[in-house]
């Protein structure tokens, strides 16, 4: 049985474990006894210590530097903003920069100068004191809160959000602030409207449309006559109109460039320039070709030294189909600008339309050779090379279609139609198994007889006789369609034969056809001819054939029939005659579309 430990050995155990318990180390459970060489645990604590206060200290660094990047991204995402569309901002500030010079400038003119005697005694400045009252005043009329040091000396001022939400026209210049599109004048009716005009072509910008209307509908409330508020308008109901693809809309934008350009009687220069520009070009697209002249003749009126909008006036006319107001205008070119090779090549062309081919001839030619613009448009070396021809110059006149072909203008030296669409097969005659109208051709042939009886009963009352077009005798002819469109005059006199034209539905829906009784008197030559387009075919039934009578389409003369379809390209050049003196030559003209054009690009093209 072993022994109790004595009194004395237990107390002399408490007092070895004393210190430990001194060094802060707290022990759970049984006392242990420290050996010799082993040291306190009093250096475990400070490494513990230390290793907590280098970690918080490590959070703290973290946190900081968390909280820094997140203030210099939102700070950069602010001045992207600010710099990107915050125009507001930018233009208040530079008018209360304007503002404080304007302040200083007034300041020195009502600050009188003390007296030397004065300034010496008392040893300072009232001069400057009074200055610096003055800016007080006027910044607290400007501003509730005082602008820091360091904002004035960077030359920086808070701006106020003032009630009335423009600036007073009375306190600010705004005079040659870059931002708007143009600049503000001091006497400038829409100056006190400033901001509203900003915010609406910030809107526009953003192609927020209803924003951009509310605001320049809210200057016209207060001012209707506002030029900038009208012309504001008018560009958002024009932009709004492109996006939504509106007629009604376009024509909303239209009326309104008109107020502003033509009714407003104090529209500035620069804002009357652009909104006249505008209307011509919208009033054109829209096919409203009186308009569009009214338009540009303003602006030939405002701006006499411009040059460009004396020829668009009568380009404009030429458009319209008002030759000889265009040759007015034209001829007002070449005064003005006596070295206009571009108005007296026009001059020639309206004279050639005239039949005066002697005085055209010149003038086209000499636009030609001379003047670049000239030699890019096709039409001027057609009616050259027909000014050749009429006059007798025929090899000069191939020789002028031969450079035609080699800039471009035409697809062969015999097929010199202007407009053209590509890739569309190219051949003087055509075959019916060629195109795709064997049905067509059919019925024609089967109804011929009907169409001959009907076109016999009123061939005496043909008058229309095609003017220009003979070299001798006379062609008449009575038109039944017309761009897609029948014509009511010739439908009433042919019902019959409109009917089987209206069958057929590619010639009744064609925007570039024409359907028409043709009747030729005996010793007609027409002069060779060449259509505008080449996207359509043309069909010749014979009705009433006399003999020598031919048509040569390029280099190949043929010979009609009673009852049978002729098919050719009228984009190739052709010649008709009727040498024979029997009776009139009686024929049925009907155009159908170019059976390589798929029926998208049908319903795309435009008449012309």
């Amino acid at each position: 049985m072993a022994s109790r430990p004595s009194k004395r050995k237990a107390d002399s155990k408490a007092e070895e474990v004393k210190p430990a318990a001194a060094n802060g180390v707290v022990h759970t459970g049984k006392k242990r006894k420290l050996r010799p060489g082993v040291p306190s645990e009093g250096p475990s604590t400070v490494r513990w210590l230390l290793t907590f206060l280098i970690l918080s200290i490590a959070m703290v660094v973290l946190a900081c530097y968390v909280v820094y990047n997140g203030r210099v991204a939102t700070r950069e995402q602010h001045e992207s903003r600010a710099a990107n569309s915050n125009v507001t901002d930018s233009v208040a500030k530079k008018a209360n920069n304007k503002l404080k010079e304007t302040d200083k400038v007034n300041i020195k003119k009502t600050t009188k100068p003390p007296a030397s005697k004065e300034v010496k005694s008392s040893g300072k400045k009232p001069a400057k004191e009074d200055k610096k009252k003055s800016n007080k005043k006027s910044s607290e009329n400007s501003s509730k809160k005082e602008p820091s040091k360091k904002s004035q000396a960077e030359g920086e001022r808070i701006v106020p959000r003032r009630k009335d939400k423009y600036i007073n026209k009375t306190t600010v210049d705004l005079t040659n602030i870059p931002v708007l599109q143009w600049p503000i004048e001091p006497a400038d009716p829409d100056r006190p409207f400033i901001i509203e005009i900003l915010t609406g072509e910030k809107a526009i910008r953003r192609k927020k449309f209803k924003q951009a209307l509310e605001a320049f509908e809210e200057i016209l409330t207060r001012f209707p006559q506002s030029p900038r508020g009208m012309y504001g308008k008018a560009q958002t109901l024009c932009k709004y109109a492109e996006l939504k693809h509106s007629n009604k809309y376009l024509d909303l934008c239209i009326d309104a460039y008109y107020s502003v350009g033509i009714d407003n009687v104090i529209t500035p220069k620069d804002v009357r320039r652009e909104a006249l520009l505008r209307l011509a070009d919208r009033a054109s697209f829209r096919g409203k070709l009186q308009t569009s002249v009214k338009a540009w003749a303003e602006l030939a009126h405002h701006f006499p030294d411009n040059q460009l909008y004396t020829r668009k006036v009568a380009l404009t006319y030429i458009a319209a189909g008002k030759n000889t107001k265009a040759l007015e205008y034209f001829k007002v070119a070449v005064t003005k600008w006596p070295d206009d090779l571009f108005s007296k090549a026009h001059i020639g062309l309206l004279l050639k339309l005239e039949g005066k081919f002697e005085e055209a001839l010149p003038l086209l030619l000499d636009g030609l050779k001379k003047d670049e613009e000239i030699r890019k448009l096709a039409q001027f070396f057609h009616h050259g090379g027909e000014c050749l021809t009429r006059l007798g110059r025929s090899e000069e006149a191939r020789v002028l279609y031969a450079e035609g072909v080699s800039l471009g203008h035409f697809l062969s030296p015999w097929q010199r139609s202007i407009n053209n669409e590509p890739g569309l097969h190219g051949q003087p005659w055509w075959l019916p198994g060629d195109t795709s109208y064997q049905n067509t051709i059919k019925l024609l042939e089967g109804r011929w007889e009907t169409i001959k009886l009907e076109a016999l009963g009123v061939i005496n009352q043909l008058q229309h006789v095609v003017k220009g077009l003979c070299e001798t005798g006379e062609l008449r002819r009575l038109l039944l369609y017309s761009n897609g469109k029948p014509d009511n005059s010739g439908c009433s006199m042919l019902p019959e034969t409109c009917g089987l034209i209206k069958s057929i539905s590619a010639s009744a829906t064609c925007r570039r056809c024409q359907a028409e009784l043709v009747a030729m008197v005996p010793g007609t030559v027409t002069w060779p001819a060449v259509a505008p387009s080449n996207t359509h075919l043309r069909l010749h039934l014979g009705l009433v054939v006399p003999s020598n009578s031919r048509i040569r389409v390029a280099d190949e003369t043929r010979n009609w029939q009673e009852g049978k379809v002729l098919i050719f390209d009228d984009s190739f050049e052709y010649s008709m005659w009727h040498k024979g003196e029997d009776s009139l030559l009686v024929l049925l003209s009907v155009d159908v579309w170019h059976p390589d054009l798929s029926s998208e690009k049908r319903k795309s093209l435009t008449p012309i």
